[in-house]
């Protein structure tokens, strides 16, 4: 897929820690629990990120793993519930500190939040083993505030260093959605995109969505323009009207994919 065609939540996403927006406190604590692995493993072998959706905490991994040359093991958490699979999956990673081509290991697992009941329960156990036993860095993202899972999570996060991610401020969000315009040629007024940061409630992923939505294939933005996108759910929806969006085939039967979505 060319560049140009894809979604612009992938495109436009951060590949080096100059590229990630805001949270700078979060990056300088993460940056530093990375660095005192250069002596060895230290005493909290494992950082657990936290915060609410689209606000950069799985990028800022991905971000840190390019810049200081590690090779990055991703896994979503969800689709490794069983200690087996965890084991078999990631016991031999977590115990190598190189790979086989001299580069450093760095374990993501990722959306550790969908980790809930019984069933469950081997696989935090899985993880809090491979933890202790870890020569790499492993780190833990999950969405939301600890009051939502602390009870399931807790004995992850009592090994973890814990670092908060906090949701973008208004003009940063701006900012970035102006920094995209002009990356893809398309000239859009101040109030238009302050529309779309000010509904996107710090959740710069979900301003980014809504951006694409209503800016993909023009060459100029009005608030009139944002105004009609409405304030959708933004958690399960947008994949399915982006997608009939991009095969409509007139501005009007884009608009009224977008007129139909909850």
């Amino acid at each position: 897929m060319r560049d140009e065609e894809r979604p612009w939540s992938e495109r436009f996403r951060p590949r080096t820690l100059r590229e990630v927006v805001d949270n700078r406190e979060a990056l300088r604590r993460f940056l530093a629990w990375v660095r005192s692995w250069r002596g060895g493993p230290p005493r909290r072998r494992s950082a657990f990120l936290y915060g609410p959706p689209g606000v950069g905490k799985t990028s800022a991994v991905e971000a840190v793993a390019n810049d200081l040359g590690f090779d990055l093991i991703e896994v979503n958490a969800s689709d490794y519930r069983t200690a087996k699979r965890i084991e078999t999956i990631l016991g031999r990673a977590s115990s190598q500190i190189r790979t086989l081509f001299g580069r450093r290991r760095m374990i993501l697992f990722d959306e550790v939040e969908g980790l809930s009941g019984q069933e469950d329960r081997g696989g935090v156990g899985a993880i809090l083993d491979l933890i202790r036993g870890t020569a790499s860095p492993i780190v833990l993202v999950a969405t939301g505030s600890p009051e939502m899972w602390e009870d399931r999570l807790s004995p992850l996060m009592r090994v973890s260093e814990l670092i908060e991610f906090r949701p973008i401020p208004f003009q940063d969000v701006v900012e970035r959605l102006r920094e995209i315009c002009r990356e893809v040629g398309v000239e859009a007024e101040e109030e238009a995109l302050e529309l779309i940061a000010e509904r996107s409630n710090g959740d710069l992923r979900s301003a980014v969505n809504d951006l694409e939505a209503v800016a993909r294939g023009r060459g100029t933005l009005t608030w009139e323009d944002v105004y009609w996108l409405g304030d959708r759910d933004r958690k399960g929806e947008i994949s399915e009207v982006l997608r009939g969006i991009f095969s409509s085939k007139s501005f009007d039967e884009a608009r009224e994919v977008l007129r139909e979505s909850p």
